[in-house]
């Protein structure tokens, strides 16, 4: 009888192992405040859990937390420490694969992690003129036709513009009427407006060209502003175009596997952290390509490095909590947990208050 109530008693105790970081960050858990003696920790992963643990099906359990080292990456070690007895479960934004999936259960996702490579950008010339042309070859197109139909609108709606300007030939006023269209098109107003007649038709003409030109000018200029604005999510370096430069990456951790796979060049960087790496980059740009790690790990960065760009494209990881294979009803009582605070929106809020609400970024999604 007693040593039925103590098996009870162990197997309601959860061995948590916490990743965790010297410094505030979205992914890992960071030290906060001692309360009551105690010390607490922020951070989504340890967040979320706290919610789950707060829930009436955890009543009955008790968390005996195990806390990393602070800044350890090697997340593929953790899950197999799991595997084998050493904890139930790890608090962390744990990625899900194959290889994984055969020693670990997974709880459902609370987080989507796009993997990424976190680079300075290095625009130069060129690439400054391939990415405004990109962005609006389309619409010079429509310019320049909508100027050759401005240009005829000219020679038919106001043909006393030719005797003002002392053309004597059809034809030559035919072609200085398409280049003052589609010079107007192009923000040029002056052949528009200074050989305008004074009549109603001369004034209509011309106050439907210059609407027309201003209003095509303006988005043209917004397209160009925006294509050419550095922005700090997108896709600067991608599948199609991955620099002959190598990249830093780290050892058991699937979003540096997920960039090679597609074919980075990438430096496995042994026993070492996000922070090593990324700082290790950044004081030799000109050597290396960027640092392949998860967005939500390379968040914090974006901040601290101004210069540094997160070029998504390679993947999306699901990211949740690993736990033991014979932790049956624990797996259960997680899901059911997270279940629940998905559909509070207490998970998506948690993660906005971290990552913010960043339009074509999926991690705070689910």
């Amino acid at each position: 009888m007693d040593q039925s109530h103590s098996n009870k008693q162990d197997n309601n105790v959860i061995k948590a192992f916490v990743m965790t970081s010297g410094e505030p960050a979205g992914n890992i858990a960071y030290k906060t405040v001692v309360e009551d003696g105690v010390q607490k920790y922020g951070g989504l992963p340890i967040e979320v859990f706290y919610q789950i643990m707060s829930t009436k099906r955890m009543k009955n359990y008790t968390v005996d937390y195990i806390y990393s080292e602070e800044g350890e990456s090697n997340y593929s070690m953790v899950v197999d420490k799991i595997a084998a007895g050493e904890y139930d479960i790890g608090i962390g934004v744990f990625n899900r694969n194959v290889e994984r999936e055969k020693v670990v259960n997974f709880c459902a996702p609370f987080i989507l992690d796009p993997n990424a490579v976190f680079h300075v950008e290095t625009d130069n010339i060129m690439s400054v003129i391939q990415v405004t042309l990109q962005s609006v070859s389309k619409l010079i197109a429509i310019l320049i036709l909508l100027g050759i139909v401005a240009g005829i609108v000219i020679y038919f709606g106001n043909p006393g513009r030719m005797q003002r300007l002392e053309l004597k030939s059809n034809r030559k006023f035919f072609l200085y009427s398409i280049i003052a269209g589609m010079a107007a098109m192009f923000g040029e107003m002056g052949l528009i407006a200074d050989h305008a007649t004074r009549s109603i038709k001369g004034l209509l003409t011309f106050f439907v060209i210059m609407l027309t030109a201003f209003i095509f000018v303006l988005i043209a200029q917004a397209k160009m502003t925006s294509a050419l604005v550095d922005e700090k999510i997108g896709s600067k370096i991608t599948k199609s175009n991955l620099p002959r430069t190598k990249m830093l990456g780290l050892e058991g951790y699937v979003p540096t596997s997920s960039v090679q796979d597609a074919g980075a060049r990438v430096e496995i960087i042994k026993d070492a952290t996000v922070d090593d790496i990324m700082k290790l980059y950044m004081k030799d740009t000109d050597n290396y390509a960027g640092v392949a790690i998860s967005y939500c790990d390379g968040f914090p960065y974006l901040e601290q490095y101004p210069e540094l760009f997160a070029s998504l494209g390679f993947g999306i990881e699901t990211g949740g909590y690993p736990i033991n294979h014979s932790k049956i009803k624990l797996s259960e009582d997680i899901n059911n947990g997270i279940i629940e605070l998905l559909h509070g929106d207490i998970v998506k809020n948690l993660c906005k208050s971290y990552y913010g609400d960043v339009e074509g970024n999926p991690v705070c999604s689910l």
